[in-house]
């Protein structure tokens, strides 16, 4: 079974006996979005209320604020987040950047080509 019959996923290991270990593209956005559980700024993940608030929603939907493409020398992840307000968005695009890429090339041993970040919001509230 070849990468293009997983729906819109990738395999990541395939030995001579034919046995293979397929991720998909989804697998690869919940490890993103999980990845930015502990960073302090991050407010939410995704573009609106129904899609963010971390402690609201749970991290089940956390993924609907990030996409992933896999190419054949790795993957683009692009991650939309709400910074809270009292954060420097720089320091926290650049930590969400660096955890995601370090977090899939641990769990799935896959390149990270790009992690862009589009930062749609600001909380007015700082962090408690």
């Amino acid at each position: 079974m070849g990468k293009e019959e997983l729906r819109r996923g990738y395999t990541i290991y395939e030995d001579k006996d034919g046995n293979t270990v397929q991720i998909s593209e989804d697998v690869i956005a919940s490890i993103a979005a999980m990845s930015m559980k502990d960073i302090k700024g991050v407010y939410a993940v995704g573009t609106g209320m129904k899609n963010g608030i971390m402690e609201k929603f749970g991290w089940e939907d956390l993924a609907k604020g990030v996409t992933v493409e896999v190419l054949e020398d790795g993957v683009i992840v692009d991650v939309v987040i709400t910074v809270n307000f009292d954060k420097k968005i720089m320091e926290v695009s650049k930590e969400v950047q660096d955890k995601i890429q370090t977090t899939i090339k641990d769990m799935t041993d896959m390149d990270v080509i790009a992690v862009n970040v589009r930062v749609a919001g600001v909380n007015e509230a700082p962090e408690a």
